[in-house]
């Protein structure tokens, strides 16, 4: 079975929109979830994944027939990731920057999905211990500052994002594994 998306030449007699649209329906699941690896905030994954989409479009008279789509849609993604990264600077924990190059690097696997990685994502956070699960929930689905949770729980602000950067690698480690052996 070959999962491998069909590459169109742009001089062929579809249209461009249609050689657009084909490819990407054919990839774009593998691309959000691209974006959800590095991105730990669906909406604002979404909003990346929008700005993907747009910006490939726009820039698709440039993409190269026959070459791979799915990597060229990750790769403008990554790019839309690291300006949101950069506008994110003064907002309060993001993943380190060694973590996010690791995510950002994994080889792209052709026989993953988006569900795939979600399952793994869900099945990483229940394997959380129940502080951990914790802050996470103060953080990302309270949208808590790291600061604010500092003071809530009356610890170090320093020492607060020490341990959202351990929860944030022991979720990509564990996120990476389940991939690995779900390729198998």
């Amino acid at each position: 079975m070959n999962h491998q998306p069909k590459q169109f030449d742009h001089s062929e007699s579809v249209s461009v929109n249609e050689q657009f649209l084909t490819l990407f329906v054919a990839n774009q699941k593998r691309i959000f979830a691209y974006i959800l690896t590095l991105v730990p905030n669906r909406a604002d994954a979404e909003d990346i994944m929008q700005q993907t989409i747009t910006a490939m479009w726009r820039m698709f008279d440039r993409f190269e027939a026959g070459t791979n789509f799915l990597a060229w849609g990750m790769q403008i993604a990554r790019f839309r990731v690291l300006k949101f990264r950069q506008q994110q600077k003064k907002a309060a924990i993001r993943f380190e920057d060694a973590v996010f190059e690791k995510l950002a690097d994994l080889p792209v696997d052709q026989h993953s999905t988006q569900q795939d990685k979600i399952d793994a994502v869900q099945g990483c956070l229940k394997k959380l211990s129940a502080n951990d699960k914790e802050l996470i929930q103060m953080r990302y689905d309270q949208s808590i500052a790291i600061k604010e949770i500092a003071i809530r729980l009356n610890r170090s602000v320093q020492g607060m994002y020490k341990v959202m950067a351990r929860i944030h690698t022991q979720l990509q480690e564990c996120i990476a594994k389940k991939l690995v052996v779900e390729e198998r």
